[in-house]
Order: structure tokens, then sequence, then C-alpha cells
């Protein structure tokens, strides 16, 4: 039975609508998916509404607010960010910090954090058959998904860890230093 994760802001921007079309698709091929929305917001009842419309009710689960929401992560198969548009994200972030699979569209700053199939993957924002297709990679992959994962955490360690920020910044306060 396949999690998938998708911490969020029940917002029109955070693509919970390009999840569920998805996630119908993909039931054919996993009948037992699961797909967990962790979150509040306006749009919540749409996508009850949305869920019911589909027939996902026994695919889907609205847990609320999360926090910590780690412990909801490393339950995941793959935990998803499918927005269409975002500054950054932290939910992959955290995943990837965890050693879970990712996938994000490529909105906003989100390609920023992910190197698709090296650390995760990327699909066009909105692209429903593009997130079936790779999703379905990733639940039939395990071991890639796996790897990119642990990639995944190599990189947030190196990269947004608190160690890797504090080495920037006495870099940055030694680099001023000289100037003056």
């Amino acid at each position: 039975s396949p999690v998938v994760v998708h911490a969020a802001m029940l917002r029109s921007e955070k693509g919970h609508r390009v999840a569920l079309d998805a996630l119908e698709k993909l039931k054919e091929a996993f009948p037992k998916i699961g797909y967990v929305m962790a979150g509040f917001g306006t749009k919540e009842s749409e996508l009850r509404k949305m869920v019911a419309t589909k027939n996902l009710s026994d695919h889907t689960h609205f847990a609320g607010m999360v926090n910590p929401v780690a412990p909801l992560l490393t339950l995941a198969d793959v935990v998803i960010m499918p927005s269409h548009s975002e500054p950054l994200g932290l939910s992959q972030l955290e995943a990837l910090a965890l050693g879970i699979p990712v996938a994000v569209s490529n909105a906003g700053g989100l390609p920023e954090t992910i190197t698709d199939h090296k650390t995760g993957r990327i699909f066009p924002v909105g692209d429903v058959d593009a997130w079936v297709r790779g999703l379905t990679e990733i639940l039939n992959s395990p071991e890639d998904s796996n790897q990119m994962a642990s990639h995944g955490r190599q990189f947030v360690e190196e990269n947004y860890s608190a160690a890797s920020h504090i080495n920037s910044l006495i870099e940055h306060i030694t680099t001023i230093g000289k100037l003056g």
C-alpha cells in the first residue's frame, strides 16, 4: 500500500487538484494507494467534494495540521509538492533531510532544492499525466527512489543544515573583515 504525503496549506497554489487528478489515475495501478493531505486552509471543503466526486474517499486522508510533520513524512513512500507557485517550500526539504523520496513541480524555488533523477523528481506544473508517469516510476522503483532520497539527504546536509549556515556566516564575516 504505497503512501503519498502532501504537507501544505490547503490553498489553490499548492497543487492538491493535480494530486487528486493523478491519484484518480494511479489507483488503477495501485489499488491500495493512500494520499495524505496534511494542512488546513480555505480550499478544504472544495477538496473534500472533489475527493467524493472522484470516488477517492478510501484513498484520501485529511490529516489537518500536523506539527511536527516529520513523523508523518517518515511514513511516506514519496512526499509531493505539486505547487503552481512556491517560493522555496519546506516540506520537500524536510523530507529530503529525512531521506524520503520527493517529487516536486517546476514552480518557483522548488527546482532549486531538487536535481531531477538525482535527489528527487521534477514534473511540469499542472501536468497530471507527467505526475502519474513519474509517481508510477517512483513507486515501482523503491531502490532508485531510495538512492535519490539518500542523495537528497546529503544535499540538505551540505546546503541547509545548521553547520552549513554557520560555516557560511563565518566565511562571510571573515570576508567582510578582510575588506575593512
